[in-house]
Parts: C-alpha cells; structure tokens; sequence
C-alpha cells in the first residue's frame, strides 16, 4: 500500500519536533518494514527546507521553511496539500493520513 502521512512535525525539528513526529516516524517505519511504501509530507527547518530524503526506510518530503517558525508554518499550510496532490496525480497514494492541528489545518476535504 502506499501511504502519505501529512504532519507538521518531524523528529529532528528544531522548533516542532514532539511526540507527534516520534509517533508518525515510528508507525510509518513498521509499516515500511512489513512492504508498504511510506510518504511523510512534513513542515520544513533548518538544513531541511523544500528537501527529499529517506529515513527508516520512510521517504520525507519538506515544504519550504522560511526564515522562522511562523513561516515554516505557513508554508506547511500553503505546500502540503499541493504536495499530496501531485503524488496523487502520480499513482503515489492508495491512502493519506492528515495529522490534523489547529494550526495547520492541510486538507480535510481531500
């Protein structure tokens, strides 16, 4: 299966990077392990902004991060949804998670 999980948060986040992140990273590495591919669309920081990458056999994708956490933030608003969409369109998603928080609210309707 093929899954996307939208969250803000991600482990090494300077400026959110809670139990939220620690929760996703370590469902989407055990769903990894058992075959399914594992998509984490998360909120851009320092040294990782606008960027791809694997880890735990999880591939991340960033939005932009902006200079601080407020434009992190607004970026993540602004960026996953179109993200979850061109992965959509690409045959990349069997089924999305949104990790929904008050403060970035992504895309409840899709």
């Amino acid at each position: 299966m093929k899954i996307v999980h939208l969250i803000y948060d991600h482990p090494r986040n300077p400026w959110l990077g809670g139990g939220g992140a620690k929760r996703a990273v370590e469902i989407g590495r055990r769903l990894a392990a058992r075959g399914d591919e594992v998509r984490v669309i998360c909120g851009g920081f320092p040294g990782r902004s606008d960027a791809e990458w694997e880890e735990d056999g999880i591939l991340f994708r960033s939005c932009p991060a902006g200079s601080c956490y407020a434009a992190s933030r607004l970026n993540y608003c602004r960026f996953a949804a179109k993200r979850l969409g061109e992965l959509a369109a690409a045959g990349k998603c069997d089924i999305a998670v949104d990790d929904t928080s008050a403060f970035s609210v992504v895309a409840p309707w899709r």
